[in-house]
């Protein structure tokens, strides 16, 4: 037999299970009580999260629109100057602030900063070996067009590796498409 208890909380509920005692059942009650007032918590506590998150994802665009704009004035030097003039921002970090805000697009709703980046396919630590092949031949996959040095790097490895996972998977492709939009055809080589 179940019935809600009129002026309690609004999910507890009164369960009469035949065999229990009478202090069973109110011990039980509290817990419910108890476990909902937590879930409601942790409820609450994870849309405050998410909209933290939202707001440190709107931070790193704004760094990387800073990003962007240096880049423009320093051109191929824009790296080593970010390792002496920010000193507390790593290289790999402003790496993913500038591609989170070169596809600002609104889908990073409720991510963390690096949930978002995995959502771009950025990688935060490149791993091993292994899972830079790993990731180079999921890449490959998706974009088979794409050039060996944006792929390179987008997996944190260089174009060698991923020429040599692509001719171990497909094969060379006739063209490819470099990070700039523009398709090249490929020298034929022995």
């Amino acid at each position: 037999m179940v019935r809600s208890l009129a002026g309690e909380h609004r999910n507890t509920v009164r369960i009469m299970k035949p065999g229990l005692s009478i202090a069973a059942q109110t011990s039980l009650e509290k817990l419910a009580k108890s476990i909902i007032a937590a879930h409601d918590c942790t409820i609450a506590m994870v849309k405050v999260a998410e909209e933290k998150w939202n707001q440190a994802v709107a931070e790193a665009i704004l760094c990387g629109s800073s990003l962007d704009e240096a880049k423009a004035i320093l051109g191929s030097g824009w790296k080593r100057w970010i390792e002496n003039a920010c000193k507390n921002v790593p290289v790999k970090t402003a790496l993913i602030y500038r591609r989170l805000s070169v596809n600002r697009n609104g889908r990073f709703h409720g991510l963390s900063i690096r949930r978002a980046s995995d959502v771009l396919g950025g990688i935060i630590n490149p791993g091993t070996r292994s899972t830079r092949r790993i990731k180079v031949e999921k890449l490959l996959a998706e974009y088979p067009n794409m050039s060996s040095r944006w792929i390179a790097d987008q997996c944190g490895t260089s174009h060698v590796t991923v020429l040599k996972v692509r001719r171990l998977i497909a094969g060379r492709p006739t063209a490819t498409v470099g990070s700039d939009g523009i398709s090249r055809r490929l020298r034929v080589t022995r």
